[in-house]
């Protein structure tokens, strides 16, 4: 029995509520996407600046005929400036701060000038970091797309890393 003075919504004004909500998420996946993606770029860069900064120190404290860490000085006692290939079982890069559940492999050395250079070349399928815009999957792990995807900090000279 319909009461007087009690109505409920009408089929159209279900169906606009519907409209609104449906642009609303329509609009917002693609940024909240672009937002993460940029965050797991971010966050890497920050891996890496933080592990340059640890093998510069160290670089330094060795320069200064002080006692560095042995995970440092096993890798980087003779040629410093030829470049490593590490994966991410070696100590010195559980020392630099790289956990081995984020990345696979890096490539590193330091500069004549002292500065060091860390390159991530390769990272689990795994990783909180993976995504598809900047790794392409090959062999059970992800690696940089192109060129221009490389996770290295501006200080680095790429071309002695990968011989381009």
């Amino acid at each position: 029995m319909l009461k007087i003075g009690k109505r409920g919504f009408t089929l159209v004004e279900l169906l606009a509520v519907i409209v609104v909500l449906s642009i609303t998420v329509g609009v917002s996946i693609p940024i909240a996407s672009e937002v993460i993606t940029n965050s797991k770029r971010e966050s890497l860069t920050v891996i890496v600046d933080e592990a340059e900064d640890y093998l510069t120190d160290q670089w330094k404290v060795k320069k200064m005929g002080l006692e560095v860490d042995e995970a440092f000085s096993t890798v980087f006692d003779t040629a410093p400036t030829a470049v490593k290939t590490l994966s991410s079982n070696n100590d010195l890069v559980n020392s630099m701060g790289i956990s081995a559940d984020l990345v696979s492999e890096v490539k590193v050395f330091i500069e004549s000038d002292g500065i060091a250079c860390v390159v991530v070349t390769k990272i689990p399928l795994s990783s909180n970091l993976y995504n598809g815009k900047y790794w392409t999957k090959e062999d059970g792990y992800a690696v940089p797309n192109s060129n221009n995807d490389r996770f290295y900090s501006k200080c680095c000279d790429v071309k002695r890393v990968y011989g381009v």
